[in-house]
């Protein structure tokens, strides 16, 4: 026979168990959620850039770009010649002087959007059979997380045309 109020008193911990449980669910949700907005606000800028082919050697397209990127004020930062990469130091570039690069349009000095400047990041990758994976990013100065994919493509574009001119 059951002695009363031991039922009532088993219930009462079933149902502290089962909202403990419920508070330790929302709680694992909840920081999973925090960290995963935290992690949003540490990501590095990112742009897909683009691939050509040369039909030339690794070294002859890694030795051209990297006179290219010379020629365009750019120093070269790092080079790896076994994996094929180039990495560039980061520049500033007038606003104007973009426009012409991405738009084909000269620019005028004395416009004062023309004296903006961006920062850009240089880097390609080559492979064994001269494909080049070119990857540019330009970014606003001040605003080191934003970056303009339109503008970085199309400089990309850019430089790839430079580059394959420059392999003829």
């Amino acid at each position: 026979m059951p002695i009363p109020g031991e039922n009532e008193s088993v219930e009462k911990t079933i149902v502290r168990e089962d909202h403990s449980e419920m508070k330790k669910i929302i709680l694992a949700i909840a920081c999973v959620f925090l960290l995963g907005c935290a992690a949003d606000q540490n990501r590095q800028p990112t742009s897909e850039g683009i691939t050509f082919e040369t039909g030339k050697s690794r070294k002859i397209v890694m030795h051209t770009i990297i006179k290219v990127v010379d020629d365009e004020g750019y120093s070269v930062g790092s080079t790896n010649k076994k994996q094929g990469i180039i990495v560039c130091k980061p520049r500033k570039m007038l606003d104007g002087v973009l426009t012409e690069k991405t738009e084909g349009k000269s620019w005028n000095m004395q416009t004062k959007a023309s004296t903006l400047n961006h920062r850009i990041q240089f880097s390609a990758n080559v492979s064994r059979d001269g494909i080049v994976k070119l990857k540019t990013l330009v970014m606003a100065t001040g605003a080191a997380h934003s970056i303009d994919n339109d503008k970085s493509e199309k400089l990309a574009r850019y430089y790839e045309k430079k580059i394959k001119k420059a392999l003829r």
